[in-house]
């Protein structure tokens, strides 16, 4: 049976993985192969533009595309298909925190992608 058979009969399991950073989105499929991992493929994909800002996610469906484009192309190439990811995402200081903010605007204005930003 070929590697290729192998991965898309299920009979091997397979780690995916992407590391969403500031510049650029990796993404990775590799295999266990006893007390290591051995990469099978990967693909990299730079941002177009400036999705993520000091670390941050600021344009989350630009970055959402990019990772799609990633996933589609190693399945494509592999002949599988990915379910699960374990991702790591760039952040020097991730935190949750909760925040209300209230902007007062004119039913008749369109809201537009710089409002939502602003607030």
């Amino acid at each position: 049976m070929s590697e290729k058979e192998t991965m898309k009969s299920g009979k091997e399991e397979l780690l995916f993985s992407l590391d969403i950073g500031t510049r650029k989105v990796v993404g990775m499929v590799a295999r266990k192969a006893g007390d290591k991992v051995q990469v099978i493929d990967m693909e990299m994909i730079e941002h177009k533009y400036r999705t993520m800002l000091d670390g941050q996610i600021h344009n989350i469906d630009e970055v959402a595309k990019v990772v799609v484009r990633i996933k589609e192309t190693l399945e494509q190439r592999l002949n599988i298909s990915l379910s699960q990811v374990g991702v790591a995402v760039a952040g020097r200081a991730l935190k949750t925190a909760k925040a209300k903010v209230r902007e007062e605007i004119s039913v008749s204005e369109e809201i537009t992608e710089e409002i939502v930003r602003n607030l």
